[in-house]
């Protein structure tokens, strides 16, 4: 068996490439019943990891949250923008998929974008909306992502 008939798209070189291959490729198989297992496994993942984020910042209002999180991705090039750095809304608009998702549809990427979804939430114990107007995934020359806080979690 090992994998016979599967085509990995690019070797992967961090484990960002990995993640993006292996949901790619569950995709492609399994079509819409793979994503609800795309989305749930990322939330988790990222519930588990804002929940470490929030013991280590210094602040956790939601402005300063999205800003710790999306930090790394500030450091790459292309250099993505903040659009609206408001208290309650974050808009970006970003260049580069750090998964490769190129194409690959707008529905693989919110499944795979729960994740940070999740560590916002978690770490600035909010309620969080995300969405994604542009998206690479979807074809779009770039991404188009807002975060958005709808009030603390308790609510």
């Amino acid at each position: 068996m090992k994998g016979e008939g599967i085509k990995v798209e690019r070797t992967p070189s961090n484990h960002m490439e990995v993640e993006g291959e292996l949901c790619k490729l569950f995709y492609q198989n399994f079509g819409k019943a793979a994503l609800p297992i795309i989305e749930a496994v990322f939330g988790e993942w990222g519930r588990f990891l804002g929940e470490k984020m929030r013991s280590k910042l210094p602040s956790r209002d939601f402005r300063s949250v999205v800003r710790a999180h999306i930090q790394p991705a500030l450091e790459r090039e292309p250099k993505p923008e903040i659009l609206e750095p408001s208290p309650s809304r974050v808009e970006l608009k970003v260049f580069a998929c750090p998964y490769h998702l190129e194409g690959k549809g707008r529905e693989l990427c919110q499944a795979m974008m729960a994740m940070d979804r999740e560590i916002i939430k978690a770490a600035a114990e909010v309620q969080v909306k995300m969405s994604l107007p542009r998206s690479i995934a979807a074809g779009d020359g770039w991404c188009h992502g807002i975060f958005e806080s709808l009030g603390s979690s308790s609510d």
